[in-house]
């Protein structure tokens, strides 16, 4: 017999003599029989991803209603353990699946509570950071406290738990807003429209607010400020280019390199011979429905007198008879010659006031009628005309701010703004009250955004700065700032690096060119940062 096999207990049953207090193991020992160890079992079952998720979601759930119950103690706070035990193999099956269903069980109690509940006012609502503060301190309030916590003790934590969960609430705000800049950074509406039109922006002009200040304060340092300057300079030139494109895409006009003067020359030249190429092709036939509007011009232009109607209505239909040949169809000649003796006429009354400028614009409005009626005798033209009509329109108003900029390269958005508002026709300037008026978009976002005048090119500071960028004592030796030395160059070069040509248009378009998912998925993050801090905050508190 080999008492080897028998355990203790076994053996000192056997040395007393008592058989009874022997295992069953231990009484087949004894007759011969080997008995086989048992294998190991995992007692543990596999849980599958999906159950942790769905336990986890359902621990943040209830989480805060435990937590109030806590409070009072007793039971309640027994029950709490319970449900904890019965979670526990949940969250160590699968503690990352848990944990993201537990943070999503979370957002939705905390969250919905507290908006349904009106415990979010409107102020906090318009500000993530204060709506952040607020969903963090009361999920932080709500933390369960540990087993055996009396409910005195439990309310004595609330103030505390409170405090690092709204410090917790603010903070990851800012990180979630923080990550939602990375993805697609947020920028204004005249910002991004100013970028749809072909304007490349500054970091400051595109970010706004305060990177917008700390960029207008280093326009005054030696150096970095010439190049900042050299930068803007180039947007306004490219919101030149963005109303001639204006003027020119109608008639699928080539864009000039120029700004300034020739470029306005430019565009004016290509209206002009795309309604020149067109004219001869056309005849003009006076109808019946151009005399009746020429006779009702005072419903057009209130206020008008019906003499000074009647007068400029005469006058209209003397200047059509006169280029008029027997046969009744004015050539395309005939018909620019109308077009002239019209628009002379009514440049007779500009910068008048009163009944006279009323007159001045009866016959603007006439022009247009006869414009009309040219496009009714040639339907199969009418909408290449059209098409040199709108691109008028919008010449029209670049023309105005040209005249404005006097001696200027190029025409600064207030200029056009003010254009823009000057040939607005509508009662009371009403299209530019409203926001309607022809151009008012781009106007409105270069105003906004871009300066109000042209800077200085920079160009020394531009050449001081490539030295900086090739060798860092290259601009030391520029005579206007000798007291620049090497390593001040080399940061004024970095510094100024999203400046520098070439590299500026790359900084535009990898802020403001995202991808149009990627700015919704920033939206979302944005508006979920608040409530995604409740949780984070909440487990700060815990540990």
């Amino acid at each position: 017999m080999d008492l080897s096999q028998l355990s203790d207990s076994d053996l000192m049953a056997l040395k007393a003599n008592d058989l009874s207090k022997m295992s069953d193991a231990g009484l087949m020992s004894l007759k011969g029989v080997q008995v086989a160890q048992p294998q190991p079992v995992n007692q543990t079952p596999e849980i599958p991803q999906w159950k942790s998720a769905i336990v986890g979601a359902g621990k943040g759930i209830v989480d805060p209603a435990l937590a109030i119950a806590q409070y009072s103690g007793g039971k309640p706070a027994e029950f709490s353990q319970e449900v904890q035990r019965r979670m526990k193999p949940f969250q160590e099956a699968n503690p990352m699946t848990f944990g993201a269903g537990q943070i999503g069980g979370g957002i939705l109690t905390g969250g919905a509570l507290m908006k349904g509940a009106g415990m979010i006012p409107s102020f906090a609502r318009a500000n993530p950071y204060i709506q952040g503060a607020a969903i963090g301190g009361v999920s932080g309030a709500l933390t369960p406290t540990e087993a055996g916590t009396s409910g005195m003790e439990a309310l004595q934590e609330i103030p505390q738990k409170a405090g690092v969960g709204i410090l917790g609430g603010v903070g990851g705000t800012a990180v979630g807003r923080g990550i939602a800049n990375v993805v697609a950074p947020k920028l204004s509406e005249a910002a991004q429209k100013l970028i749809g039109e072909g304007v490349n922006l500054t970091p400051g002009q595109m970010m706004g607010g305060a990177l917008r200040k700390i960029e207008d304060k280093l326009t005054s340092v030696p150096l970095l400020g010439d190049i900042i300057d050299y930068s803007r300079t180039k947007g306004i030139e490219e919101f030149n280019k963005a109303a001639y494109k204006r003027a020119l895409a109608p008639i699928n006009g080539v864009m000039p390199k120029e700004t300034g003067r020739a470029g306005v020359e430019a565009v004016k030249t290509q209206i002009s011979g795309a309604y020149n190429t067109l004219l001869p092709k056309m005849t003009f036939v006076p109808d019946l429905p151009l005399y009746d509007s020429l006779s009702k011009l005072d419903k057009v232009v209130v206020g008008l007198p019906k003499p000074e109607t009647k007068m400029v209505a005469d006058n209209v239909k003397a200047i059509i008879q006169k280029h008029m040949p027997e046969n009744g169809l004015i050539s395309g000649g005939s018909y620019k010659a109308i077009e002239s003796d019209l628009g002379e006429l009514a440049s007779n009354y500009a910068g008048s006031k009163g009944t006279d400028a009323m007159i001045g614009n009866a016959y603007k409005q006439a022009l247009g009628q006869v414009r009309q009626a040219l496009a009714r005798s040639n339907p199969e033209y009418a909408e290449e005309l059209g098409n040199i009509n709108k691109a008028f329109a919008n010449f029209a108003r670049i023309r105005r701010a040209g005249s404005m900029a006097n001696t200027q390269e190029m025409i600064t958005p207030s200029q056009l703004a003010n254009a823009v508002k000057a040939a607005d026709e509508s009662a009371g300037k009403g299209a530019t009250a409203t926001g309607n008026a022809l151009m008012q978009d781009l106007t409105d976002a270069g105003v906004q955004v871009l300066p109000s005048k042209v800077p200085d090119s920079g160009t020394a500071g531009r050449n001081a700065l490539v030295s900086a960028l090739m060798g860092a004592g290259g601009a030391s030796s520029y005579s206007a700032y000798p007291t620049v030395t090497a390593l001040g160059a080399g940061l004024a070069g970095a510094t100024a690096l999203p400046y520098a040509p070439g590299v500026r248009n790359l900084v535009t378009t990898a802020v403001g060119k995202r991808p149009e998912s990627a700015k919704k998925l920033a939206d979302v993050i944005r508006e979920l940062a608040p409530y995604l801090a409740a949780p984070a905050a909440q487990k700060s508190v815990g540990e």
